[in-house]
C-alpha cells in the first residue's frame, strides 16, 4: 500500500514507475513539483480473491498523523474516494488495505504509557460516512503498516479486526507498555477485546481457509511469532514467542 514514504517529495517517482499497478499518467507521475497535488493521491481499487472476497486498496500517502481540516481539498478528495471505494463491486467479504492504520495504536516515545490512537485524518473521513462504525459491514479486517511493529487489535464492539504488519524493516518502534493501559481505545465508539503485538522484526503471511483466514506472524528466520484466526470480523491470536503483549478485556 502506498504510504507517507511514497509521496511525491520522497519516493513518489519510484512508486509510480515500479509499484503502482496502473499505467503511468502525465501529471500523476511526480516528475514535476507543480503536479504534486495530483501525484500525491490515486484512486482506490479492488483485487478480487475468488468470487466472494476482495482486497480494497486505498492510497493514504498524504494522510499524515494529524487531523485533516474538514474544509480542505484533501478531506474532500479522501471522502469522495472512500465513497467510491466502498461502492466497488457487489458487497462481499472485504479486507481494507491502507498504509495508515485507523484502528490501531502507535508507540508514544514521550509517554510510553499512553500510546497514540488510530489515524485521526482517516477516522474523521470514515466517521463522516459511517459514523462510529467507521466501515460498512462487509469489511472484515483492516490491513496496514506505518507503525513499526506487528499488532492485532480485536474488538468486542462491531468493528473489523485491525492488523498492522510494519516490522519488516527500518527501526522498530518502542514496545507497548505491559500491562496495556486500561480504558484506551484506538477510535471513539470502539470497545477493545484484545491487543496482541510485538516489536520483533518479521513479516506476515495470510492464507485463506474457506470463509476464514489464518495469519502467521514470523520472525526474520521464518520462525513463528504468533498465529491468528480471522473469521467474520473476529480475530484471535495465539502468541508463541516473547516478548508479546496480550491484554484481554
Amino acid at each position: 500500500m502506498r504510504g507517507n514514504h511514497e509521496t511525491c517529495n520522497r519516493a513518489g517517482q519510484g512508486w509510480w514507475r515500479f509499484l503502482d499497478p496502473r499505467p503511468p499518467a502525465r501529471g500523476q507521475d511526480c516528475n514535476a513539483a507543480a503536479d504534486d497535488a495530483i501525484g500525491d493521491v490515486s484512486e482506490p481499487y479492488a483485487v478480487p480473491i475468488g468470487a466472494a472476497t476482495k482486497v480494497l486498496v486505498f492510497d493514504s500517502a498524504s494522510a499524515g498523523n494529524a487531523p485533516i481540516p474538514r474544509d480542505g481539498a484533501l478531506y474532500a478528495t479522501y471522502r469522495a474516494q472512500m465513497q467510491r471505494a466502498f461502492a466497488i463491486g457487489p458487497p462481499s467479504a472485504t479486507i481494507f488495505a491502507v498504509h495508515h492504520p485507523p484502528l490501531a495504536f502507535a508507540a508514544n516515545p514521550r509517554r510510553p504509557d499512553a500510546p497514540f490512537p488510530g489515524n485521526a485524518g482517516l477516522l474523521a473521513v470514515l466517521d463522516s460516512l459511517h459514523g462510529h462504525a467507521y466501515f460498512p459491514p462487509e469489511v472484515q479486517a483492516v490491513l496496514s503498516g506505518h507503525n513499526h511493529l506487528f499488532e492485532m487489535v480485536a474488538f468486542a464492539s462491531d468493528h473489523p479486526a485491525q492488523f498492522v504488519s510494519g516490522n519488516g524493516g527500518d527501526d522498530v518502534d518502542d514496545p507497548f507498555p505491559v500491562p496495556f493501559p486500561p480504558g484506551l481505545v484506538p477510535a471513539p465508539g470502539t470497545r477493545m477485546r484484545e491487543i496482541v503485538g510485538t516489536n520483533r522484526f518479521g513479516f506476515l503471511v495470510m492464507e485463506r481457509d474457506g470463509a476464514a483466514w489464518t495469519l502467521r506472524a514470523l520472525d526474520v528466520d521464518g520462525a513463528p511469532l504468533t498465529t491468528c484466526r480471522l473469521e467474520s470480523r473476529q480475530a484471535r491470536c495465539t502468541p508463541i514467542r516473547a516478548p508479546w503483549l496480550v491484554p484481554s478485556s
